[in-house]
């Protein structure tokens, strides 16, 4: 399976496999949202670590 660097591989790997992601996936696809919402060497943008977790979370688990 191949994906393109836009979706972090963690997210591709619990959608294929059917599990729940580990604490160390769920930190990535966070960084890797708060990257994009405020990029790389930008400071915290306040409020951006918070959404970006809620974000990875729907992502790797969904929302209900």
């Amino acid at each position: 399976m191949t994906w393109g660097s836009t979706i972090p591989r963690a997210i591709v790997e619990c959608i294929a496999h059917a599990r729940a992601p580990s604490a160390e996936e769920l930190r990535a696809v966070a960084e890797h949202i708060r990257c994009d919402l405020v990029g790389q060497h930008a400071p915290h943008a306040e409020g951006a670590r918070l959404k970006s977790f809620r974000a990875a979370q729907a992502a790797l688990i969904g929302c209900g």
